[in-house]
Parts: structure tokens; C-alpha cells; sequence
């Protein structure tokens, strides 16, 4: 199944690893990115990671690249676009992420819906 990422993560951590290690060479079908930033003080620009994605995935890659800011507004987008394509969605980066999206997700299954 194909996987949409949404990653935030810190200006702190070792992010082009965290991204070569989710992009390059993968056992998975990577259906798209949706770069998001966590709200603390640290956080790495989601324009930023989307312009190291896209170093390292190459001027030819077919993935999806998408900015959203917000992480509220990041997790719709992702689950807008792993609908059209029947992907799964993972969160990942920052636990502060987690810490955000987490009621967002909580709240999106009690209305009976999926991912």
C-alpha cells in the first residue's frame, strides 16, 4: 500500500538523515510528503524540508511534495490525498508533532472515520 508522510520536525536534529532514511531506497510505494511544523520555538521550517526532500528524491521523482504549515491543516491534506490513492498515512518527526496531530486523529475516528 502507498505510504503519504506528514513530518515535522526541529531545526535541531539531524533531519536530512530522518528524510533519506523515509525517501531513499525504500521496502514501501512513498505516494507523497506533507512537510508540516510542530509549534515550538526550535521547529524547521516546512519550506525548508520540502527543499531537502526534494534534493534528495531528485529532479525526476514523481512524489508529491506538499507544504502545510500547520499541522491540523497537514494532516487534511493527507488524508484527502491517501483517499484519492487508497495509501496509508504516517505521522512522523517530532514528538511534538505527535503531540499535536494526536487529538486531531482521535477526534477524526470517533466520527466513524477512517484513515
Amino acid at each position: 500500500k502507498p505510504v503519504y508522510f506528514v513530518i515535522g520536525l526541529l531545526q535541531d536534529k539531524e533531519h536530512r538523515k530522518m528524510l533519506e532514511a523515509l525517501l531513499y531506497d525504500t521496502p514501501y510505494q512513498l505516494a507523497g510528503l506533507v512537510a508540516t511544523q510542530p509549534s515550538d520555538p526550535r521547529t524547521f521550517l516546512s519550506s525548508d524540508l520540502l527543499a531537502e526532500a526534494a534534493d534528495i528524491l531528485g529532479e525526476d521523482a514523481q512524489i508529491r511534495l506538499i507544504d502545510r504549515p500547520d499541522p491540523g491543516v497537514a494532516m487534511l491534506e493527507a488524508i484527502a490525498r491517501a483517499e484519492e490513492r487508497g495509501a496509508m498515512i504516517c505521522v512522523c518527526g517530532s514528538l511534538y508533532l505527535a503531540g499535536e496531530v494526536r487529538p486531531f486523529i482521535r477526534q477524526w475516528l470517533k466520527k466513524g472515520k477512517t484513515f
